[in-house]
């Protein structure tokens, strides 16, 4: 075996080096050899004295080469377990006579053999031998005489012998094994946000393995358990000794550095939590022992001198007190809240910056660290007794940014910060150069307390943002992303923690980030605090927090537009974080430079936008009133953007890399509105009234501001009117809800007096109109009527519904108003959605035709020329898409329009167009159910189908939802009925100017004659004694009682006094040869028809009394 053989020669060296001096040890060496060949294990070694003795008796004679060869035969022994456990009272006895031998490399051997002692079975379970062992540590230790060597391997072994011994009392005491490290010192190379995550991540299992087991009584401790008690208390009153009369009993130390008694403590605070927090005995020894030695460690009111001067004793100090704080605040309430309170006084307290940034550190610790944060504030900041620890930290770091403002180097201060933050950025650590000066040291001290004091703030925002979403994933909170109303009040734990710590915090740490956003220029800092920003407002948004949500986001929109600086003088009255941002001032022919840290700025309002949009509700006005700002910058030809230069010249930027960021910041800004069409419909209903209301803000001030002013509000209605319109192109899946908000807000913009806010109106009408009727669920519009069934007659209805709600603005336009601009705006707006859907439109033909009909009625020419030229649309290429019931009033427009006195052209083109309708109608009959039977002739259009009475199953829908939902039905249009509607309007126009009666008498008997095979009997009898002889009667009235006098003509002038007068013909000079002119025409008609259906007409009853008529008219008229 190995070991044996090793032990052997180890055996023979003891010999040979006892041989001359020492003849003893040589000869029990010797002996020794002979009696170990007759064993075989280190179990029997054990049981066997002789091998110990021999080892030991080479030790006792404490020459430094038998005692290098003892002790090292010794640790051999004792790592195989080849020693008894009653020969342990002996092995420290020597190891402690050891300890006082001068030479380092025994000392340092006796060290190695205390620490395996320790490890191995044969550590010690009385006091007296713990004791024995541990002050062998720490008399070599604190030895004066000790080497360097010597005292840093007896520290390390002290601190591994304190380690086993707690370890051994977790074992005993059945605590949960695993040791747990603080976590919430501060990371000098990675963000704040990532510090507050794996905080969140370190303490899932401390919470997970600590709680929920009983405490145990003093008496109740195992005997590990109690020297690990009897252990702390000497290492309380080591760490607390001021004089030589307060010592440790137990292990008999008169002295020991208190810092490094300290450190040993920290060690133990930090890594044996479950033994604290299970067992009463300990937990007392910390409450009344440690932290009593704690508080008078803390306490700055007097000068402090020697050791508890030093910077290493207050970080010791301090980072206990933190450990007690983070780990144990549940159980020292008052404790705790002392500490804390002594922390927060120290920020401000006329103490060195060395002994300040300590401190800062701890807090920052704190805010990083969400569980600690999330303790401290439910323990104390929401209990009604206790003080507001937490909101008294913010505050504390809050004074510290602020301070920087009164420095005297607040700009070196600043640049350093941005640099701290910068180097963190890249992963290093920021440092100064060696042979940097106290001034510049002084700047990088304070540069590191308001680094730490950002960071603590940004803290604390992250894990409000943190617990925020832990309370969105637990189902406390719905995410913004869902359509829900939210709850009056919440109710979950960690939403209500939440909202307090918002209620709490958010103003204090407002106004400091704020202040040092304004004044830094540093990119990584910049983003840090943005990241912040979005943070912190988008838990405001999901907790529903309206102020702080309000103040975050003006504030936020304060950082991304630079104003000019003429404006920012006249906006230079200081406001609130809560109060409502003045609009920002960018005029177009103003310079507008956007600099990075306004750019991400805008990056990060977008991002807070797209999360929060089911959200944001009235919040919406502040972020789109900076949007409008930033579309009228990229709209200015003087918009830049500044490239970051700080440590290098500023190059001249090619205009590439500016227009890329002004694309990149329009796309966004389209992006956010495109984005509309994933919002629930509240969401985007409240976006529509932030539009509306931002518009009416500008125009509330349009005619009374300057002309600039004007300008920059006519430029925000223009944002907001394109915005409403990309919102209801984007969502014309789901328009109806939308339709009335959008526009109502429209009609509202053409009321005004400013034409140009008119003409936007009016245009972004027809682009809303066109683009709704031009959607998806117009397309097929047609061929959904007429295959509609019983099934589809629902979702006609509804877009039955929304037609007429899409057309009707144009009828309330224009009977509303009195401008002849905007009516005649209206007008052009219809003829363009005829030309371009009039083959869709269905239920709304009612309104346009009544609003053509009103047309006809005005006085101005432009207005009743665009009237028909809608109407010229709809009889030239829409009478085959018109409902039956609407032809009639289609006819009586266009009667309407011919019997108009403002502009004769249109009068009888109108006349034409009856002819056009005529024509229509007799389509219809020319192929009757018999005859179409007969010919298999059934290409013939569903409208004229109804003309002829057909109802045919398969091209039948109910229309009983016209406009005004009035009829329950509408019966079959009566063809005859609609000719004679004609018949008559051309009658009646034969009592109209010349040139108009002339060409209605013309058409009528033109109509008459080509259509005339089509009548029945009924319809001539009733069309030559209703129509055809009263007017030949008419004519030849008017032929002899009108007026002989010559008429003049159009005034063209004067000349030489007198009026110039345009010449009439001679043939029709009077009124009386006008009429002759009529008669010649009514008479030629007569014959043409007589001509042509002499025969029918013969077999008409009552015919004969008419022609008898005729041909005496005839006679006289000769005899004349």
């Amino acid at each position: 075996m190995a070991f044996m053989a090793v032990l052997e020669s180890d055996l023979r060296a003891l010999s040979a080096e006892a041989r001359r001096r020492y003849p003893a040890v040589k000869d029990g060496a010797e002996h020794a050899i002979i009696k170990l060949r007759t064993l075989s294990s280190p179990g029997e070694i054990a049981q066997n004295e002789d091998i110990l003795k021999i080892f030991l008796m080479a030790c006792e004679v404490k020459t430094v080469k038998l005692s290098v060869i003892g002790l090292s035969c010794l640790q051999k022994l004792i790592s195989h377990d080849a020693v008894a456990p009653s020969a342990l009272n002996e092995i420290l006895s020597t190891l402690k006579d050891h300890a006082e031998m001068t030479d380092e490399s025994v000392q340092l051997k006796t060290l190695q053999t205390v620490l395996i002692i320790l490890q191995s079975p044969l550590h010690p379970e009385t006091e007296d031998n713990m004791a024995q062992a541990l002050g062998i540590c720490l008399r070599l230790l604190e030895n004066n005489r000790s080497s360097d060597s010597v005292r840093n391997t007896a520290a390390a072994t002290f601190r591994q012998a304190v380690a086993l011994i707690f370890d051994h009392v977790v074992c005993a005491e059945t605590l949960p094994s695993g040791k747990l490290s603080s976590g919430g010192y501060i990371s000098r190379t990675s963000p704040v946000s990532g510090d507050v995550s794996c905080s969140i991540n370190l303490s899932e299992s401390l919470d997970k393995s600590l709680y929920g087991r009983s405490s145990l009584m003093r008496e109740t401790l195992t005997k590990a358990g109690k020297l690990g008690l009897r252990l702390l208390e000497d290492l309380t009153a080591l760490a607390a000794v001021i004089s030589h009369d307060d010592t440790a009993i137990w292990l008999r130390v008169g002295s020991l550095q208190r810092s490094f008694a300290l450190d040993i403590l920290e060690f133990v605070l930090s890594n044996y939590v479950a033994v604290f927090r299970t067992l009463l005995p300990y937990e007392q020894v910390l409450q009344h022992q440690i932290c009593s030695l704690l508080m008078t460690s803390l306490r700055t009111n007097a000068e402090l001198e020697g050791e508890a001067g030093e910077p290493s004793f207050r970080r010791l100090v301090l980072r206990s007190v933190a450990h007690i704080i983070r780990l144990y605040s549940s159980s020292l309430i008052t404790e705790c809240e002392v500490f804390l309170s002594m922390l927060v006084k120290v920020t401000f307290l006329d103490l060195p910056l060395w002994h300040r940034i300590l401190v800062l550190e701890i807090l920052r610790g704190f805010c990083v660290d969400a569980r600690t944060l999330r303790i401290l504030f439910v323990n104390f900041d929401m209990h009604p007794k206790n003080t507001n620890v937490v909101e008294g930290m913010v505050k504390a770091l809050a004074r510290v940014v602020s301070s920087v403002q009164v420095q005297e180097t607040s700009e070196e201060s600043l640049a350093a910060v941005a640099g701290m933050f910068n180097s963190k950025a890249k992963g290093i650590e920021w440092s100064l150069d060696n042979d940097a000066s106290n001034a510049a040291v002084l700047v990088a001290s304070e540069a590191h307390s308001i680094t730490l004091a950002v960071e603590g703030l940004l803290g604390v925002v992250f894990t409000v943002a943190t617990l925020t979403d832990e309370a969105v994933d637990s189902g406390e909170i719905e995410s913004p992303r869902y359509d829900y109303d939210p709850p009056a009040k919440c109710t979950g734990n960690t939403a209500l923690l939440c909202l307090s710590m918002v209620d709490s915090l958010w103003l204090t740490i407002l106004d400091a980030l704020s202040f040092i956003l304004s004044r830094s220029q540093g990119e990584a800092i910049v983003l840090e605090i943005l990241k912040g920003y979005q943070a912190f407002t988008q838990a405001c948004g999901v907790l529903r927090a309206v102020e702080p949500l309000n103040s975050f986001l003006a504030s936020l929109c304060k950082f991304t537009i630079n104003f000019p600086i003429e404006a920012e003088r006249r906006s230079s009255i200081l406001q609130s974080p809560g109060s409502k941002r003045s609009e920002p001032l960018v005029d177009q022919r103003e310079s507008v430079v956007l600099t990075p840290k306004n750019v991400q700025a805008l990056r990060t309002l977008f991002n807070i936008a797209h999360r929060l949009h089911n959200v944001l509700g009235p919040s919406w006005v502040l972020v789109l009133e900076t949007l409008a700002a930033l579309d009228r910058a990229i709209h200015s030809p003087h918009a830049t953007t500044q490239e970051v230069s700080t440590a290098v010249p500023k190059l001249t930027r090619e205009s590439s890399g500016q227009s890329s960021d002004l694309n990149i910041l329009s796309s966004l800004n389209s992006q956010l509105f495109e984005s509309s069409a994933l919002m629930h419909i509240s969401a985007v209903k409240s976006l529509l009234s932030a539009l509306c209301q931002l518009s009416q803000q500008c125009m509330a001030g349009i005619t009374t501001g300057s002309v600039p002013t004007s300008s920059q509000k006519v430029g925000s209605i223009n944002f907001s009117v394109e915005r409403m319109i990309s919102i209801l192109v984007n969502n014309l899946h789901r328009v109806e809800p939308l339709w009335d908000q959008v526009v109502g807000h429209f009609l509202e913009l053409a009321d005004k007096s400013n034409q140009h806010l008119r003409n936007m109106a009016l245009d972004a009408l027809d682009e809303s109109i066109c683009a709704v009727l031009g959607s998806d669920q117009f397309q097929d519009n047609i061929t959904t009527r007429s295959r509609a069934s019983q099934s589809m007659e629902t979702g006609l209805t509804q877009l039955g519904s929304l037609e007429c709600a899409v057309i009707s603005p144009l009828r309330i336009l224009y009977l509303s108003t009195q401008s002849v601009d905007v009516r005649a705006g209206s007008l052009k707006i219809l003829l363009h959605v005829l030309e371009r859907h009039g083959e869709k439109l269905h239920y709304s033909w009612p309104d346009i035709l009544e609003m053509l009909r009103s047309v006809a009625d005005s006085s101005e020419k432009e207005l009743v020329t665009l009237g028909f030229q809608s109407l010229r649309v709809i009889m030239n290429d829409g009478l085959s898409i018109i409902p039956a019931d609407c032809l009639h009033v289609c006819v009586d427009v266009t009667g309407a329009y011919s019997a108009q006195k403002t502009e004769l052209n249109i009068s009888l083109t109108a006349i034409g167009l009856l002819w056009t309708t005529t024509d229509f109608i007799a389509k219809g009959l020319i192929h009757g159910p018999e005859e179409e039977k007969e010919t298999g002739i059934s290409d013939v259009h569903p409208i004229l189908k109804q003309l002829n009475g057909e109802n045919p199953k398969e091209e039948t829908f109910d229309v009983s939802n016209n406009v005004n939902d009035q009829a329950p039905s509408i019966n079959i249009v009566d063809r005859d009925r609609l000719l004679f509607s004609a018949f008559s309007l051309l009658q009646k126009l034969g009592a109209e100017r010349p040139e108009v009666r002339n060409s209605a008498i013309r058409t009528l008997f033109q109509t008459l004659g080509s259509h005339g095979q089509k009548l029945s009997k009924s319809m001539w009898e009733d069309c030559l004694w209703n129509y055809v002889f009263p007017t030949l009667d008419r004519a030849s009235h008017m032929a002899e009682t009108s007026s002989k006098d010559e008429w003049h003509g159009k005034e063209l002038g004067t000349r030489g006094g007198k009026a110039v007068h345009m010449l009439i013909h001679h043939s029709r000079n009077t009124a009386q040869k006008q009429w002759d002119e009529t008669l010649v025409l009514v008479l030629g008609g007569i014959a043409r028809i007589l001509r042509s259906f002499f025969p029918f007409l013969r077999s008409l009853s009552n015919f004969w009394s008419g022609w008898e008529s005729l041909l005496l008219f005839v006679k006289n008229s000769i005899l004349k």
